[in-house]
């Protein structure tokens, strides 16, 4: 009622209102009009005929399933009365209301005088109670709770040892982790080692070992001349008489070390790792180099954060749901150059960013990230940040960055800074 009050009629039902109402040709609504027994059992005609099925169903044949279902099949405590079911047929059209009881009736004598579960383990016995209720509500037998506890106790058996067999997969699998760390443990360890020793390589060199995690170091050869690197292949971790499936779950790597020159110190190789299928991991810590010049610069190559790549839009959200105004956005952008924003998911200052997150996968953001840099160097490194000067350059600071990120490139193009295609 309150779906027809709300949505069909928007106000609230009056006392002649019907709660299926007619429908005129153009679809409206008339509330004081009932639903007409033709137009159901056409819309019935049309349900049976659309859905394939063969044969005509009237008004009567839901009644009486409905009626049925409710006086002989519900469950206990839910089935309707007689009158309850004399009052059900009591809408339809052209028919009296004994019709429906009557019809029930015989369909009640027929169930209590019919045979065909005499075999059955429990007969229902239909024709001692109503429908059978009796079965359903005397006490239970005590052969009956031994056939249940037999049943509960045979699953309860089986779960245990379901769960036995999960314990020892788990105990296995628990020590040959235990075990394939020890491994791992001392291959970081031996590698390091080589990696920090200052023993210039001839060409590059394979360090193979099968059996065991400790590197063998015999065929390292000095030479006076300068190197081409080293690379060292570190096979499946795996202890002998693992299983196959042991040493399929291992990983193979490969640390791959850069060309070196003698005497360079153990911090100056960048090191990376190759998995078994040739991809190459890139180290995440910052390894120093030194230039012929002798000056020392670092270079960084690391992984995708693990919050993932964020540039911010501007106007800045605000935690209750408005925006900052599009006079502060060149703000937020040189904080966001500079300081970063943590609260936005900005948690590295975009002028420390890497070149390969704005690579690749990530090219979407090359575009935002270089309007951001172009706005934040134009303040920092152009007008020294100096907000006066800079907002008395560009007044169009005032109408947002967009507005701001092109008079910029205006200037930049008068300065000489910027070419623009013909």
């Amino acid at each position: 009622m309150g779906w027809l009050e709300v949505y069909h009629y928007e106000r609230e039902l009056d006392p002649d209102d019907c709660i299926f109402p007619s429908m005129g040709a153009n679809g409206v609504l008339q509330p004081r009009d009932q639903l007409s027994h033709d137009t159901i059992q056409m819309w019935i005609n049309e349900a049976t005929a659309g859905a394939g099925i063969r044969g005509s169903f009237s008004t009567h044949c839901f009644r009486r399933g409905g009626a049925q279902y409710r006086f002989m099949f519900a469950p206990i405590g839910e089935r309707w009365t007689l009158a309850r079911v004399r009052w059900w047929g009591g809408w339809a059209e052209n028919e009296q209301h004994d019709t429906l009881i009557r019809y029930l009736l015989d369909e009640l004598h027929t169930y209590e005088t019919d045979h065909s579960n005499a075999l059955a383990p429990r007969p229902r016995n239909a024709n001692e109670s109503l429908m059978g209720e009796h079965s359903l509500v005397q006490p239970v037998t005590t052969e009956e709770v031994r056939s249940m506890m037999a049943s509960v106790e045979a699953n309860i058996s089986d779960l245990r040892t379901q769960m036995g067999h999960v314990k020892g997969v788990v105990d296995a699998n628990t020590s040959d982790l235990r075990d394939q760390m020890v491994h791992v443990k001392g291959t970081v360890q031996d590698l390091v080692s080589v990696v920090c020793t200052k023993v210039p390589l001839s060409g590059t060199t394979n360090i193979h070992h099968t059996n065991s995690a400790n590197l063998n170091l015999s065929n390292l050869k000095e030479a006076p001349s300068q190197t081409k690197g080293l690379t060292i292949k570190i096979p499946p971790l795996a202890a002998p008489g693992t299983s196959t499936a042991t040493r399929r779950r291992n990983t193979a790597a490969t640390a791959a070390i850069t060309r070196l020159s003698p005497g360079q110190a153990c911090n100056s190789t960048p090191i990376s790792m190759i998995s078994n299928n040739g991809q190459t991991t890139p180290s995440t810590s910052r390894l120093a180099t030194r230039t012929a010049g002798g000056h020392r610069r670092t270079s960084l190559s690391r992984s995708l954060p693990t919050a993932g790549v964020v540039i911010p839009d501007v106007p800045v959200r605000n935690p209750n749901g408005s925006r900052r105004p599009k006079c502060e956005s060149w703000r937020d952008i040189v904080k966001h150059w500079t300081e970063g924003d943590p609260a936005l998911g900005l948690h590295t200052p975009l002028r420390d960013w890497p070149p390969e997150w704005t690579r690749h996968n990530n090219r979407l953001f090359a575009v935002k990230y270089h309007q951001r840099s172009l706005v934040a160097l134009e303040f920092l490194n152009t007008y020294r940040s100096d907000e006066t000067r800079f907002l008395a350059a560009y007044p169009e600071a005032a109408k947002g960055h967009t507005a701001l990120f092109n008079a910029i490139n205006l200037a930049r193009q008068a300065r000489g800074e910027r070419e623009v295609r013909a």
